[in-house]
Parts: structure tokens; C-alpha cells; sequence
């Protein structure tokens, strides 16, 4: 899988292909003039002689490609393993237009995920573009940012952010990467002036820094040696000059507020009193003087990057240490580019997930140039980088690649494209539903619908409703796009709306396309608890190796040894039968059978907080974490279970932090013989807290096992821990783990150890001759009906007599002529007078078909052995067979 959506992929790359050229007003952007001369290096080799060695260097492949508007498309490539994802933005289509989109409701320094801001804005795709410091909860992207053609952020003063190139599009539509440099000038009404330098920046030791509405936040100051001193201007006059303390409240939309101190602070002091004007002025330029006269005024949008990495189309000098964000290890990268023509924007993700893929900074820079990018920039990357688009069809962005640390980092602001096209008239309809049925299942089936300029229609508005129809005998359909399939087979299903029509090919499986059916739970069996409701899957695997769930309204249910109520696949366990010491759900689908077999566990109490004889204390990790225990009715009353409560809003969102509950100290509660797995029914806040328990061997070495991966319900639940070959001897502590800022409480009851069933009395021998009737079992003597015989060089045995005798049940269906056997954990199904018989859901195809003389069936010596696990002994000279269950 690519990304977290893949949805009708790989059917219009043609499409795709055309789409940037789909709407070309005008002529084409002229060849950008090279203005890089002091900037932007490009890397020089030298020619040195070596033994050359033959090497196969990494390929740019591509994989797929989609149309996300007109002018804009999605493509997606394999580099050394690593996926890429790129959105190319066609500046020549008078329809597509790049901003950047600033955090929460457009405001620093309020972070937001891309997927959310590109959501709230309404752009069709887009990127994670500057860096910040991800430790500061109020912090602004360190580059310059212009959005709509309005500065909103300076760019950050002193040598450390010296190189830190930025991507623009400039007013008259040209990508720029340059590097810019801030100033800013304040004049009081006595003429007197003074220089800041940072517009909405993170909080610093600035003289005098600017705050505008574009500020979110009353935090503007941190870590300051004196009292701040700030001044709110609105319309160009000043309105309040606050002393020593900050003003209490945000930034106005109509001014802004200084905050200084030091000699900022002196110069209001001396020059500037309420209600006279202050003026401010200042001025974003690009650094390099080819590049022109840049100025904030020029751009429609600009964001701040990092190092250069492409310049003239090949990989160029770093212009800053790249060494802070790993250059040289593979992480998810993210950068931005243009063609030499100018024409085209290429927005980069390399993605790295799973502790797989990612590339280098080198390798960065050889895939902007293998896309043909001419100029590019990097972008903030690792767990901030994100690219996301709308799908076709869709009204919104989906998220397009994995994430690095397995979810959307909020970022200060990224790159948006954008689409100003009008509502055309419908162009294309994409059917929404599964491509393989079972014989019998209805499925309902969606249709999107697009426009000519590849942006969605609502098909519910379209001027002809879509209708639905099927071509062929093996299925049904309503207008309204039910579609039942009723017999295995091929058919094609269509959607029309006036002119436009759109068909899609399904395929139809019974049950002679399944060679091997599975029956799971969301719990294993062993673990269950009577009163607890479990979630049953039946998977099927087809003779291509595809896998696909019968529905659970196509699969019958039987069971034996367990009772309970099964309903829609979900099976509320009551308990075992009197005297079960196993059990057997049997899931059967057009005949196909599966089993769910299973042991009665052997569950002894360890602990319900009714009544404890050791201490339970309270330990957090680390300081910044807080807590308590306590032994409670609220949760279960009027019984008593154990209430943890965590508390982790201090500190930040970067390290773990815990909370535990410790039994009997440091001594830990001893875990009696050696219990396969322990159970605890939990009472969970939805937090989704990481929920862990700690035991220990008899050698003290720490055993950590999770309980839970995510605390994400509500109420009790009874979660275990498999314990089997850890050697654990004690349990000691109990414990929520999280990243995250938040607080909350869980309580834990019922403590249970389960053991595994001892091996039982020795099993049944069955001893009997080719051709006599005479048998022993158990040393018994008894008389068969139908002696054991060779047929065709194949001895066969009868099956009831055997399976009887040890412990098992045949059952025979005379009208599908077809017996079944179970024997332990095994259900084998065959049929008379044919090879296939099913063994605990697998098909197998035997060499010889089961017999019938004088009314019994008998198999194959061999089916007997493989299939129902017994041991078979066969003596040729005295044609002797013995049969028992083995060891």
C-alpha cells in the first residue's frame, strides 16, 4: 500500500498525462533569465583516475499517476525502496494558484497538521514546508512567510539561520528560491527612530520585536532578564503603553503590539507617549542583488525553507551545516522545486515509515534532478514531513503518504495548491465498491463524479441521476446501485448519468474458488471470559492466494463444547457445557466449513481488591508526571477494583511519561506454577494511554508486556498478556505510558492466572487386521461390521469405528452424501466419490476417493494419519494396524 487512501489508482495515467496541458490560455511562461550568480553553487567534480567499479545506480521509477485538478497532478515513484510522492502545480493554467497555509485558523503560532490546514482552507494538495522547534508550544517557522500577498512573519535574525533559503511565487506568477534578509524601522512623533528586526517570531531576547493579528497567542515573551515593555498601536497611534508588564490581550487586526526591553524598551520611555502616531515600515529583500529588486511587495506567496539543493538543474553545495537534521541518514524528506521554464512547481516527499525507506539529502538531491527540477529548496522533514491530496472525486485532501513516527506531526505551515476553476459540466464518474463478491452477498456501490476540470460534482445534484445496472446473469442490481451476486462467474456493473457512463468488471467466488478458510477472534478463545461478547472474522483465501472476509450474514454457525449466542459475527460466550474440556465453532459457508477449536482454560484468581494483603503504591516518570492509587466502588459497586489515576500535562509532548501502580513494593505478588498468560479486566477513560504490566523472573530480570496498545474505549474490558515460555514468577507493577499532554483515570480488577490443561489420561490404542473383524480397543476385544481392506495398493479403514473408539464424532448427510469427522481441535468434511475433502479449512485433494461396503465409509489409512493427528503403525507381515493419538 502507498500512502493511507489509494482509491481507483492506476486506471488513468493516460488521463493524468493530459490534464497539464488541459487548459493553456495564452502562451507559455518565458525561460526564467539565470539571476543566481552569488548564490546557489553548483557542485564542481574533479577527475582524479580510479579502478572503475561497475555499481548499479538508484532508478527514479515511476509507479502511478492521478489528476488532482487541471494543472495539477499527483505521481508517484520508488526510489531505492524509498516511495516518492510528487505534486506537480502547472503555474501556466490560469486555474492554479500556491499559498501557504498558516497552523490554526491561519494564525502563529497556533499549530495544525497539513491535512487539517489544507481542509480548512480548501486546498486540493499540499506539503509541510519551514522548520520550527518542535519543544516550544509557542513557536513560529524560523523562514520569512508571505500568504495572499501579506508579510506575516520576518525571518530570523543572527548567523544561525544564515543560508536558509525560501520558495516563492511572485505576483507576476515566477518561482523564486532565494535567500532574503528583514528590516524594520519604527519612527515616533518626535522624528526619533529605532530598528527591530522580527515580525511574529517564537518569543526571544529581541530589543524590540513586531506582533500583528497574524499572532494568535498573548504569549510573546519568554525567558526575559527584565520586564517587557509594550506598546499596542492601532491605525498608526498609540493606544497603550504598558510599563513593565505585558498587555493582556492579542494583537489588534487594525495595528500591532511592540514588545521590547533593553534599549527598546529605553527608546519608548524617552520618545513615545499614548495617543501620539508611531509609524513602522519595513522591508523583506532578497539578498542577492542578480536576483532583482524582491521585496514583500513582490510576491504573492513566500515560505522559509533550509539549504539550497538543486541550482541549474544539478545538485548544489549545501549552503548551511546540514549535519542538525541528519543530512547524511535516511529520513522522510520534503522539498520544493521548479522547472528551468518556470513553468512548473514540484512539491517532494520522500517518505520514510516503519523504520523503512527514506533517503539522504545526496539522494534528495538526485531525485529532484531525475524529475527535471531546475531550482529547489528543502523543506522541514522526519516527522514534519507530510503531503496530502485530494482524491478524484473527492471534495477534500486525504493524507498520501505514512508518516515517519506513525502520525501527523502539527507543523507551523505548509505549501497549499489551489484551484479557482468554476463548476464544469460532468466529465467522468469513478465507481465506489468492492470488485470481488460472494455468491449470495448484496454490496452497495457508490458513484463520484467529476467535472472537465477534474474537480468533484455532488452526483446526488447531477442533472440525470445516476442509474445502476448489471450485464450479465451472475447479478442483480437496483437503480439505485444494490448489487446482489447470485452465481459465481464474472459480471460487469454500470453507472450512467445522461451521456456519461461508467462500467467496472466483478468477479463472483462460492465456494469451489476457496482453497482455505479462517476463522478468527478480535481475542483468542483461550482468553475469553463468560458474559464477554467477541468479534468472529472468516477469512477466506481463493486458489489465486487472494484473501478476502465472507460476510458475516452469508456464514452459519454450529458449536459444540461452548455456548453462547452468536449474532452478525458477533458471539457473546456464556461458557463451556458441562463437562467440555474442549470446544469447536464451526463456521460454514456455502458448504465450506472452518473451525474455531479451543481448550476450557484453567483460570485461578490472583488478585480483586475485595481484599489485599500487600501494599499498592504510587511511582511516576519523570518528575513532570503525577498521579495516585486508590482501591474504589465508583467504578464497579458495590465491588471494590483498583483506580489509577495519571496525570501528564506538565512537560512536553516528546518523552514518555508514566504512572504505576506497584505491588507490595518492590517485592511484587508471586505468579503460582507457570501460568500460560494473566487476565485483567480494565476500565478505560478512552485516553488512548499505552497500558503495560512489568514482571519479573526468578533471576529478577524484568519482563514488560503490553496490555493494551491503546486505551481507546470506554468502560470495562478484559484485556491478557501471554506469558507462555517468559518464565515469569512475579507480577510487580501496573502501568499508563504516554507522549502525550493529558490526564485521566483507569481502574483494573480481576486479576486472573490462566494455566494450560495437563496432558490427561493416556489416550486410546486401536489395534485391528486387513480382512478380520476382529479389533481390540483398549485392549478390549470388539467385532467390526466392516474389516479394514486394501484397495488399489491403498489400505482404508473405517472411519466411525476409529473416531468412536477414540474420543471423536462422525457425523454423514446422506442428501450431500458427505460425512464429517471431529476428532481434538480437528473438522475434516469429505464426500463420497470425490477427491477434495476439507481439513480444518484447508482443501486437499486426495489420490483416492473414501469407499462405502455395507453401509460404512472407510479412508484411507493415510487421510486418518495427516489429518486427524493420530499415529498410525503398520506391521506388512502381519498386516497389521495400529492407531493411537500419540504423545
Amino acid at each position: 500500500m502507498l500512502g493511507n487512501r489509494k482509491k481507483n489508482r492506476g486506471k488513468r495515467v493516460a488521463a493524468a498525462v493530459l490534464a497539464s496541458s488541459l487548459v493553456m490560455t495564452g502562451q507559455p511562461l518565458a525561460l526564467l533569465q539565470k539571476v543566481y550568480a552569488s548564490d546557489g553553487a553548483v557542485e564542481q567534480s574533479t577527475t582524479t583516475t580510479t579502478t572503475t567499479t561497475t555499481t548499479t545506480a538508484p532508478t527514479l521509477a515511476l509507479f502511478q499517476e492521478e489528476v488532482v485538478s487541471t494543472g495539477v497532478i499527483l505521481r508517484e515513484y520508488q526510489w531505492n525502496g524509498a516511495p516518492v510522492k510528487v505534486i506537480r502545480a502547472d503555474l501556466a493554467n490560469p486555474y492554479v494558484r500556491l499559498d501557504v497555509m498558516t497552523g490554526q485558523s491561519g494564525q502563529f503560532p497556533k499549530r495544525d497538521t497539513v491535512l487539517n490546514m489544507s481542509r480548512q482552507t480548501g486546498a486540493i494538495a499540499g506539503v509541510n514546508a519551514d522548520f520550527f522547534d518542535p519543544r516550544n508550544s509557542v513557536s513560529s517557522p524560523f523562514g520569512a512567510q508571505i500568504s495572499n500577498g501579506t508579510l506575516m512573519g520576518s525571518t530570523m535574525p543572527g548567523s544561525g539561520f544564515s543560508g536558509m533559503y525560501a520558495f516563492g511565487i511572485t505576483k507576476d506568477n515566477r518561482p523564486v528560491i532565494e535567500l532574503f534578509n528583514f528590516k524594520g524601522t519604527v519612527m515616533a512623533a518626535n522624528g526619533q527612530t529605532f530598528d527591530f528586526s522580527v515580525i511574529n517570531k517564537t518569543p526571544g531576547r529581541y530589543a524590540m520585536a513586531m506582533y500583528t493579528g497574524a499572532w494568535g497567542s498573548k504569549t510573546r515573551g519568554q525567558n526575559e532578564p527584565t520586564p517587557p515593555t509594550e506598546v499596542l498601536v492601532e491605525d498608526g497611534f498609540v493606544k497603550l503603553i504598558s510599563y513593565g508588564a505585558p498587555i493582556d490581550g492579542l494583537p489588534p487586526a487594525n495595528g500591532y503590539i511592540l514588545r521590547t526591553s533593553g534599549k527598546g524598551a529605553e527608546f519608548i520611555a524617552a520618545n513615545v507617549r499614548e495617543g501620539e502616531r508611531l509609524e513602522a515600515s519595513y522591508t523583506l529583500t532578497a539578498i542577492n542583488s542578480a536576483a532583482g529588486s524582491y521585496t514583500q511587495d513582490s510576491f504573492k506567496m513566500l515560505v522559509g525553507g533550509h539549504t539550497i539543493l538543486v541550482a541549474d538543474g544539478k545538485p548544489a553545495v549545501f549552503s548551511r551545516d546540514v549535519s542538525g537534521i541528519g543530512g547524511n541518514n535516511t529520513r522522510s524528506r520534503t522539498a520544493a522545486g521548479f522547472s528551468q521554464d518556470g513553468r512548473f512547481v514540484f512539491l517532494v516527499v520522500a517518505e520514510r515509515a516503519g523504520g523503512k525507506g527514506g533517503v539522504k539529502l545526496s539522494d534528495l538531491q538526485q531525485i529532484l534532478v531525475k524529475l527535471g527540477v531546475w531550482r529547489a529548496v528543502n523543506l522541514d522533514g522526519g516527522g514534519s514531513t507530510t503531503i496530502v491530496s485530494r482524491p478524484l472525486g473527492e471534495f477534500r485532501a486525504e493524507l498520501e503518504n505514512n508518516p515517519e513516527d506513525g502520525s501527523m506531526r502539527k507543523v507551523v505551515n505548509g505549501i497549499g495548491v489551489y484551484t479557482t476553476a468554476s463548476t464544469g459540466e460532468l466529465q467522468g464518474l469513478i465507481i465506489g465498491g468492492a470488485t470481488l463478491l460472494w455468491k449470495g452477498e448484496t454490496a452497495t456501490y457508490s458513484a463520484k463524479a467529476y467535472d472537465t476540470h477534474y474537480n468533484p460534482l455532488d452526483p446526488s445534484a447531477l442533472a440525470s441521476v445516476p442509474v445502476w445496472s448489471v450485464a450479465d446473469g451472475n447479478a442483480i442490481a437496483t437503480p439505485t446501485g444494490q448489487v446482489t451476486a447470485t452465481a459465481a462467474g464474472n459480471a460487469t456493473i454500470a453507472v450512467k448519468s445522461g451521456a456519461v457512463k461508467q462500467t467496472q468488471a466483478i468477479e463472483i467466488a462460492d465456494a469451489n474458488s476457496i482453497v482455505k478458510l479462517d476463522v478468527t477472534s478480535d481475542i483468542p478463545p483461550e482468553r475469553w471470559i463468560s458474559g464477554n461478547t467477541y468479534q468472529l472474522s472468516v477469512t477466506a483465501t481463493l486458489r489465486d492466494g487472494r484473501q478476502r472476509t465472507v460476510p458475516p450474514e452469508l456464514v452459519r454457525w454450529e458449536r459444540t463444547g461452548a455456548s453462547g449466542v452468536m449474532e452478525a459475527g458477533a458471539f457473546r460466550f456464556t461458557g463451556f457445557t458441562e463437562g467440555a474440556k474442549e470446544a469447536m465453532l464451526i463456521a460454514r459457508y456455502d458448504g465450506y466449513s472452518a473451525r474455531l477449536a479451543f481448550q476450557a482454560p484453567n483460570i485461578k484468581p490472583l488478585a480483586d481488591f475485595e481484599s489485599v494483603p500487600w501494599p499498592i503504591t504510587f511511582w511516576n516518570y519523570p518528575d513532570t508526571a503525577s498521579g495516585s492509587v486508590a482501591i474504589t466502588d465508583a467504578y464497579n459497586t458495590p465491588n471494590k477494583s483498583l483506580a489509577l489515576r495519571y496525570d501528564f500535562t506538565g512537560g512536553d509532548d516528546s518523552t514518555d511519561k508514566a504512572a504505576y501502580a506497584l505491588f507490595n513494593g518492590e517485592h511484587g505478588i508471586g505468579l503460582s506454577g507457570e501460568p500460560g498468560s494473566v487476565l485483567v479486566d480494565v476500565y478505560s477513560d478512552g485516553n488512548a494511554a499505552w497500558l503495560r504490566a512489568e514482571f519479573a523472573d526468578k533471576d529478577g530480570n524484568v519482563i514488560r508486556k503490553t496490555l493494551a496498545e491503546k486505551l481507546d474505549w470506554t468502560g470495562w474490558k478484559t484485556v491478557s498478556v501471554d506469558l507462555t515460555g517468559t518464565g515469569a514468577v512475579k507480577l510487580k507493577r501496573i502501568y499508563v505510558v504516554s507522549k502525550a499532554q493529558m490526564s485521566g483515570e483507569i481502574a483494573i480488577d480481576n486479576l486472573g492466572l490462566v494455566y494450560p490443561e495437563s496432558a490427561g489420561k493416556q489416550g486410546v490404542q486401536v489395534k485391528m487386521t486387513v480382512g478380520k473383524r476382529d479389533v481390540t480397543v483398549g485392549g478390549q476385544p470388539q467385532k467390526l461390521d466392516q474389516p479394514p481392506l486394501i484397495e488399489n495398493e491403498r489400505t482404508f479403514v473405517p472411519v466411525r469405528f476409529v473416531v468412536d473408539a477414540l474420543g471423536g464424532n462422525v457425523n454423514y448427510v446422506a442428501a450431500e452424501k458427505k460425512v464429517t469427522i471431529r476428532k481434538g481441535s480437528h473438522l475434516v468434511e469429505l464426500w463420497l466419490g470425490k477427491n477434495d475433502l476439507i481439513a480444518d479449512g484447508e482443501r486437499v485433494t486426495s489420490d483416492v476417493t473414501p469407499l462405502v461396503r455395507k453401509g460404512r465409509t472407510l479412508l484411507p489409512i493415510r487421510v486418518v494419519s495427516e489429518r486427524l493427528g493420530l499415529n498410525i503403525q503398520w506391521l506388512p507381515e502381519t498386516r497389521e494396524i495400529t492407531i493411537d493419538e500419540g504423545k
